[in-house]
């Protein structure tokens, strides 16, 4: 992520932690791969989905201890089901509300305290869950005597599963300890057919409701009942546990500790790691007590990626306590000279599955304070970012976070910056409603991570209209404006598309909502670029009666001088009229693209001409046409979108309509060298020097999205991925193949997990090469 104290906007930060969960999703590595790639939303909080419902009832075994809960539930309108992971409390608690009410079920926040139960605005007939609700605490007996009083009056039910038990003053709320039904009754609720009583006998007598339903339904998918087992976490642990036992030396140790906080690294880079925490961690010179297998390969990973979880633990129950001050100096020592660092947050996460108290107060909390600066600040909210991905510490994570918002200036940035990730995607409206409270405490972060969570939400597909309805009873100050500039220019990491605009592609009835958050940035002339670039966007998904809308909002009830017109019936975009003199989003015509002005000749457009008014007879203004080449062709930008020149009389309309003319280049095979900067040991970089075959398949589509320098694009694209910048910062010339070695491997990998997409452009890359750094004296021609 770059140096110590190099801030950087929230958006990229998201972006970098998304592709590193990819990565650890592909390459099976780091904690992060049991949770893998999510399918749909990940909201965890607001009304559940009724597939997950039905599928919960369908395969639901009552324990004994269901009718006493349900009589509870029944008589208070409350209860909660306190118990360990994986005896089945949330399936029982969805269970529980189906039976009194056929209406939709909500979740609330598992960080929601009593306070917050009690002064919810509950429905009638409605059955709200607070799942695994966060342990921070025990609260008296009339806490819960308000919640109860509040649901009861309401006429809803409230069921709330914990692991940790009720204070045994409470009495007006009733908590049933829970227990896990019959094993051999589960298997049979989730497989069918021979299979199921030959994996009861197979699985172990204490399996958890998780391992079973886990279990079952890989055999369902065709897996043998041996593999099945053998595939649960408790094996993987039981490997686990056998290494230890065997006496591993402390070699051994170093090794599975820095692959534990170092998944996202390369072989060299866990090497070098692995040798910094020998400096640190004493040498009691302890050897093998015999052969050890190894859990990590050559490459320095682990073979399983369930060992990275299950090493933490045993290190935690089995090292020396100067172990542990040995290992925070290690990563403060990666922090300070390296900066933000994923991998190790995910070990963070990994760690505090079995000791969230000791990464909070010895990581969590100081880091997010700004002790490390902002490297500190970033890498507790990737932290929270990958406890976000498991449900053993997601509760934990979003409490840590609400903590924070309400702390020091440097844990507000660092709440404001974990609000707009991985956490805000699975709780939208808490995320939204501590930025508001930010927002309202004039946090200078605060609009930057609300337009990074904006981008995120609309890429996930639900929730970005929680943000626009923030924006819409924000009162009329600087923070909106900051805000409203943040939400409206933010990009989906995934396309780089306005997010706005894939917000109202699937809710066309926000645009008149979006229409006047635009309206003052229209109106300032200072913003107005920024109100242009997001007007042209928004219209670009809109019918047109829904863009009369946005239209008529962005007007305002002044006069404004750019306002949108309807979209273009073909969908390939909407152009504005300008008043006199108005130069819009900068440069001739106000139009956004690869660069600020109007660009000069490259490719795919080698030429762009802007026609004066019409006068006269359209043969005319044929003649001022630009002279194609051979492999060129004219595009006409007309009020209704851009068309490639037709030739003979469909020419003539099109220039009868037109107000611009762009020349694209469509060559097969257009090669486009590109070159980035790799910072090396010394004060000139290494050269990373690309070669892409660029082949234009739709040049209509090339002019209207304004693609007017493919190289500039590529150059962008290679570097979003910050690391890669970064791989030669301590290396000099003579390790040129070493570094070109790592250069050229990541590149791959990282075109691999986010393709290169060019509006109307198939480039692909053809060749790749690195170059020592030049001489500080000698000329550069590049």
């Amino acid at each position: 992520m770059g140096a110590a104290d190099r801030r950087v906007p929230a958006a990229e930060v998201v972006n970098h932690f998304e592709r590193a969960n990819i990565y650890h999703s592909v390459i099976g590595s780091g904690p992060a791969q049991r949770s893998g790639r999510r399918r749909g939303p990940r909201r965890r909080t607001g009304l559940l989905d009724e597939r997950d419902v039905k599928r919960a009832v369908g395969t639901y075994v009552p324990p004994a201890c269901h009718g006493e809960a349900a009589e509870a539930l029944t008589t208070d309108h409350l209860v909660a089901l306190v118990g360990a992971r994986g005896l089945g409390k949330q399936t029982g608690a969805i269970a529980l509300l189906h039976e009194k009410t056929p209406k939709p079920l909500l979740r609330l926040s598992p960080a929601s305290t009593p306070d917050d139960l009690a002064r919810h605005a509950y429905r009638k007939g409605r059955g709200y869950l607070v799942a695994d609700q966060a342990e921070d605490g025990r609260y008296p007996d009339f806490d819960w005597h308000r919640v109860r009083d509040a649901v009861r009056g309401a006429g809803a039910f409230l069921v709330v599963t914990r692991r940790e038990p009720i204070g045994a003053d409470v009495e007006k709320l009733t908590a049933i300890a829970w227990a896990r039904p019959p094993l051999e009754a589960v298997v049979r609720a989730h497989l069918d057919g021979t299979g199921a009583g030959e994996l009861h006998a197979a699985l172990p007598p204490d399996a958890t409701m998780t391992e079973a339903a886990g279990a079952a339904a890989r055999v369902a998918a065709g897996v043998s009942v041996g593999e099945a087992v053998r595939g649960l976490e408790r094996s993987a642990a039981d490997v686990v546990r056998g290494w230890f036992d065997a006496g591993p030396g402390r070699q051994d140790v170093l090794e599975v500790t820095a692959a534990a906080f170092g998944a996202e690294l390369s072989a060299a880079e866990l090497a070098a790691r692995r040798e910094a925490l020998g400096r640190h961690v004493p040498d009691d010179g302890r050897e093998a007590a015999g052969p050890v297998a190894r859990l990590v390969t050559a490459e320095g990973v682990f073979a399983d990626p369930r060992y990275a979880g299950l090493v933490l633990a045993e290190l935690r129950a089995r090292q020396p306590g100067a172990f542990w001050p040995a290992v925070s100096a290690w990563l403060t020592e990666i922090l300070e000279t390296s900066g933000a660092d994923v991998s190790i947050a995910f070990g963070l996460a990994g760690l505090s599955k079995v000791d969230a108290d000791a990464v909070g107060r010895t990581y969590l909390e100081p880091w997010s304070a700004g002790r490390l600066g902002w490297a500190g600040q970033t890498t507790a909210a990737f932290a929270v970012w990958a406890m976000a991905l498991d449900g053993r510490s997601r509760s934990a994570a979003l409490q840590a976070v609400r903590g924070w918002a309400s702390g020091s200036t440097a844990q507000r940035q660092t709440a404001a910056l974990a609000l707009s990730g991985e956490l805000g995607a699975q709780f939208p409206a808490e995320a939204v409603q501590e930025l508001r409270e930010l927002l309202t405490g004039s946090d200078e972060s605060a609009p930057d991570a609300l337009g990074a969570l904006f981008a995120t939400l609309t890429a996930e597909g639900d929730g970005g209209e929680l943000v626009v309805d923030l924006l819409t009873e924000l009162g009329d100050d600087d923070a909106r404006t900051r805000s409203t500039v943040a939400v409206l220019t933010a990009r989906s990491a995934k396309d780089d598309e306005l997010a706005i605009s894939t917000l109202l592609g699937t809710r066309p009835d926000l645009a008149a909502a979006a229409g006047k958050l635009a309206a003052p940035l229209l109106a300032d002339a200072r913003l107005r670029g920024e109100g242009l670039h997001a007007a042209i966007a928004a219209g670009r998904h809109l019918k047109p009666a829904d863009s009369a809308e946005f239209e008529r909002a962005a007007a305002g009830p002044g006069p404004v001088r750019a306002r949108p017109r309807p979209p273009a019936a073909d969908g390939s975009g909407a152009e504005f009229a300008e008043s006199p003199g108005d130069s819009g989003a900068g440069g001739a015509g106000g139009h956004p693209g690869d660069g600020p002005g109007r660009p000069e000749p490259g490719y795919p457009v080698t030429d762009r001409t802007r026609l004066k008014p019409r006068s006269g007879l359209s043969l005319r203004r044929a003649r001022r046409l630009p002279e194609p080449g051979p492999d060129e062709v004219l595009v006409f930008h007309t009020g209704t979108g851009c068309r490639t020149d037709p030739g003979g009389r469909g020419r003539r309309r099109l220039v009868r309509r037109a107000g611009e003319i762009t020349v694209v280049d469509r060559a097969a095979g257009r090669l486009v060298p590109v070159v980035v900067a790799i910072a090396s040991a010394g004060p000139v970089p290494f050269r990373l020097v690309a070669g892409f075959s660029c082949t234009v398949t739709d040049p209509a589509l090339v002019a209207a999205s304004r693609v007017t320098d493919a190289g500039r694009r590529i150059r962008a694209h290679l570097s979003d991925d910050h690391r890669l910048g970064e791989l030669g910062r301590d290396r000099r010339p003579s390790e040129l193949d070493g570094v070109r070695r790592d250069v050229v491997a990541r590149v791959r990998a990282f075109l691999l997990l986010r393709p290169l997409a060019i509006p109307g452009v198939e480039a692909k890359l053809t060749s790749l090469d690195l170059f020592a750094p030049k001489h500080p004296t000698e000329n550069e021609h590049d």
